[in-house]
């Protein structure tokens, strides 16, 4: 997921929620050889006129409790809630583990 921040002021995602799960954006980093998943509890920002990348490795969000199995294909809704713009619902795609350009990590 990429977000796109057009405007001429920077804004923050703030929270992530989801009808099935809960959900938290974390960052994925190495430190002295352990990877850790460290939580995004003070929210993400995204400057004016510039984006942020969520991907597998790094920024990410992450799906915790489910109430329900996700099956490959289908689409769920998770809404984001924007300091300044409010809240966007998106539909996200649900992917097997190796589908897709998204996971593709090689060079």
């Amino acid at each position: 997921m990429v977000i796109l921040n057009e405007g001429s002021q920077p804004d923050k995602l703030v929270s992530v929620s989801a009808d099935f799960a809960q959900v938290s954006a974390h960052k994925t980093t190495v430190k002295d050889g352990m990877v850790q998943m460290t939580p995004m509890t003070d929210g993400v920002e995204i400057p004016a006129n510039a984006s942020v990348s969520f991907e597998p490795g790094g920024l990410h969000l992450m799906l915790m409790n489910l109430s329900t199995p996700l099956r490959s294909g289908e689409e769920r809704p998770i809404t984001l809630e924007f300091e300044k713009a409010g809240s966007i619902s998106v539909n996200f795609k649900v992917m097997g583990m190796g589908d897709g350009e998204a996971m593709d990590h090689g060079n």
